[in-house]
């Protein structure tokens, strides 16, 4: 029982009974760690998701290389689209902005492939007079 009265006669009493409710101390030291921690999980995060990525997009390129053997020219160009859009949409979800970018500009370079090849050759626009050069008499000399 010694113990007990001694441990309570050396604590100091509050001055006044709001002092038990003032925060205490600022936590820097709790603070910095949980920011250097923070940044670890979000590096960690992006690393895996660039694994992700790439896991995804090597598996498909070995899927369209060995179907490219069995399918029929269309279905080929076809499957080929088909895994640009996949792995723009992979890329954008996983946080992956400069690999879509680059995607998205192979996919304009196929897009616009296959609209020649469809459409073929543009036909020439039809070309218009020129203007008067402004002395009123229309004629151009």
């Amino acid at each position: 029982m010694r113990t007990f009265l001694s441990n309570t006669e050396t604590e100091t009493p509050p001055k006044s009974d709001l002092d038990a409710f003032q925060p205490g101390p600022p936590q820097h030291r709790i603070d910095d760690k949980a920011a250097v921690l923070e940044k670890e999980v979000q590096s960690l995060k992006t690393g895996f998701n660039r694994e992700r990525f790439l896991y995804f997009f090597v598996i498909q390129c070995l899927t369209i290389a060995l179907a490219s053997q069995e399918l029929p020219g269309k279905t080929f160009y076809f499957l080929i689209v088909a895994a640009l859009l996949f792995s723009i949409g992979l890329a954008k979800h996983l946080d992956f902005p400069w690999v879509g970018m680059h995607l998205e500009k192979w996919h304009d370079l196929f897009y616009r492939a296959v609209e020649k090849w469809l459409l073929g050759k543009k036909p020439k626009e039809i070309e218009t007079e020129p203007f008067d050069n402004g002395n009123g008499n229309g004629n151009d000399t």
